[in-house]
């Protein structure tokens, strides 16, 4: 772990320590708004029967095999830009190209930008591949 510490709001100075191979190995917490919002959610969707799985893939994914969202939950983050990278189940991308698609989508070079999928233990959404990718606000 970095020797900066976790400030509230979360800084780019925090961030950028984490990657593709060294992900935060714990919770990077949201706002008490944004985390009400999201329990919320997820019990407005087991209420009409519908799986989180199902949500995304019909909301985000549709037909696509892969893509970019601001991510409706951010984390509490200091100007910083929060999207998520979802990728259908049966896709496999490797690490260059999720990084080329990455650059392309947003026209900036990965040195600029935090990418990383949470480990397991991290994971609300574990049957659905997504990363996580951060921008600092210029």
């Amino acid at each position: 772990m970095s020797k900066d510490i976790m400030s509230l709001p979360i800084s780019w100075n925090y961030m950028k320590q984490f990657n593709m191979k060294n992900p935060p190995t714990t919770m990077i917490p949201r706002d008490q708004r944004v985390e009400s919002g999201y329990k919320e959610h997820c019990k407005y969707l087991k209420s009409k029967g519908i799986s989180v799985h199902d949500y995304i893939m019909k909301t985000f994914l549709k037909d696509l095999d892969y893509n970019f969202a601001p991510n409706t939950f951010p984390y509490l983050l200091n100007h910083i830009q929060h999207w998520v990278l979802w990728i259908r189940p049966g896709i496999t991308l490797s690490e260059k190209e999720i990084i080329d698609k990455i650059e392309r989508n947003f026209n900036i070079d990965s040195n600029e930008l935090v990418i990383f999928k949470n480990t397991s233990s991290n994971q609300s959404i574990k049957s659905i591949t997504h990363y996580h990718i951060f921008i600092q606000d210029k």
